[in-house]
């Protein structure tokens, strides 16, 4: 089961690119049919790596790859931690049964990126499947 977790943030100083539908210009909207936790706007990156670390304080981080060009990025990496609390998006009965377990996921984050180079959308593409199994929560894979 491939989970994405994706976020919107509207660059300040240009509007995102129109299209044409019919005859009415319409700007693009993110796609809600995602993982629960979908959010929107500037304070969005920080408030989710702050319900991250108070979740799994432990967590470790590594870079496996970049890439990125003047409208596009991608960020392939691995995490691992033990999950201490609860976790936007996680139902609590999952999170009581995973409290103390640890677990290791690779992902990637791909990037857009508006005219002036700040992220204008953000998705994460990770396996919830894997880290459900290495919490004892579904058959290892």
């Amino acid at each position: 089961m491939l989970t994405k977790r994706s976020s919107a943030v509207a660059c300040r100083r240009s509007a995102p690119p129109t299209r044409t539908v019919g005859r009415r210009a319409t700007r693009p909207t993110p796609s809600r049919r995602t993982f629960p936790s979908v959010r929107f706007g500037r304070g969005t990156r920080s408030s989710q790596w702050r319900g991250w670390v108070t979740a799994i304080p432990d967590t470790r981080m590594e870079i496996r790859s970049l890439f990125a060009d003047d409208r596009h990025g991608t960020c392939e990496w691995t995490t691992a931690g033990t999950l201490k609390g609860a976790m936007d998006g996680l139902p609590a009965p999952i999170v009581e049964a995973a409290r103390g377990k640890s677990f290791t996921i690779q992902g990637v984050t791909v990037y857009e990126f508006c005219a002036y180079g700040r992220i204008s959308r953000e998705a994460l593409y990770w396996d919830l499947a894997l880290v459900l199994g290495q919490f004892g929560l579904l058959p290892p894979l």
